[in-house]
């Protein structure tokens, strides 16, 4: 098995999302560089499970990772100046509360839209609308990687954090005492309909 890269392209450009326009449809295609061979991996079948567990994680391994990422995340919470690390790629989730926030108001909003029975583009549309920020956030964490990437000095601003499009209605919650109290109701109800019955008779 061969491990195949691409080869390094001479230009570089940085292209911008740019939302696509109603009615007007891009040509999409797909084009192969010339690969160039860097190493052969040796499959797994031909190895003894001693040489496989020295190669590939463990359990045990994958267990340390999520405790570290989580130790990670915490930290940066009460630190947020650390963010711009190269190690706290990929924890942007686990960090901002904001963005947690967002994904659980976006899925909510999808699924009560689906319970009421709205159609594919209404649901597109709403999961749009709702994800709309994060696509905004993701745009720019990944122009930092790029211009980081490249050593090109350009000043990306953040996204501020934007209020939930949707108006999203708290779910009711019933105290003990309102519990308490229509039960009893309930049950006053049951005494008087069995008490005029029998007078009847």
């Amino acid at each position: 098995m061969c491990i195949c890269a691409e080869a390094p392209v001479p230009e570089q450009r940085m292209d911008f999302y740019c939302p696509q326009k109603a009615g007007v449809k891009r040509s999409r295609c797909v084009q192969f560089q010339d690969v160039r061979v860097v190493g052969m991996v040796t499959p797994s079948s031909s190895m003894t499970f001693d040489e496989r567990n020295d190669i590939w994680y463990q359990q045990s391994d994958l267990d340390t990772f999520k405790s570290s990422a989580r130790d990670l995340s915490r930290q940066l919470r009460s630190n947020p100046e650390q963010m711009e690390s190269n190690e706290t790629r990929g924890l942007e989730h686990r960090i901002s509360l904001e963005r947690q926030k967002h994904k659980f108001l976006t899925t909510r909003a999808v699924l009560k839209a689906q319970e009421r029975h709205q159609n594919a583009d209404q649901l597109a549309m709403i999961a749009s609308k709702c994800s709309s920020w994060a696509k905004q956030v993701a745009l720019v964490t990944a122009t930092k990687d790029f211009c980081s990437a490249y050593d090109i000095a350009v000043v990306v601003p953040d996204v501020p954090p934007q209020p939930f499009p949707l108006n999203m209605r708290p779910r009711k919650r019933h105290s003990d005492s309102q519990i308490n109290t229509a039960a009893i109701a309930e049950v006053q109800r049951c005494v008087k309909r069995r008490t005029s019955f029998q007078a009847a008779f």
